[in-house]
């Protein structure tokens, strides 16, 4: 069950460095398998997929993104689109925040929800 990736999500770490970039998001559609955001600079969009018979696995893929400029300031758009590509795991910390781990099981990116996926 990925219901609990479902919604959107601030990129607040990636490989251990703090993200301070209110554009660096990330929503994620579990019922279309889908991924939208913002690097920070660019937007992105692309596919994932879960492995049902691995708890929490995730794998995204057709990861696209524009091709604009970035300010100097945005030294991490690159590392943003490596860490979604060696994600393998998602983990909930509690219900505002999950980390996306790699397959050595490290965390590489803390994600922090922005939605209230509750509200009706």
């Amino acid at each position: 069950n990925m219901e609990f990736l479902n919604g959107n999500w601030r990129v607040t770490a990636i490989d251990g460095k703090e993200i301070n970039d209110e554009e660096a998001n990330i929503f994620i559609d579990i019922a279309e398998l889908k991924v939208h955001g913002n690097t920070g600079c660019n937007i992105l969009n692309g596919d994932f997929t879960v492995d049902m018979d691995r708890p929490n696995s995730i794998s995204f893929e057709n990861m696209a993104t524009t091709r604009m400029a970035c300010p100097p300031d945005n030294n991490y758009e690159t590392d943003l689109l490596v860490a979604l590509e060696e994600a393998t795991t998602a983990h909930a910390v509690d219900s505002k925040t999950v980390e996306l781990l790699n397959s050595q099981k490290q965390v590489i990116m803390v994600l922090v929800r922005t939605t209230d996926t509750t509200a009706k």
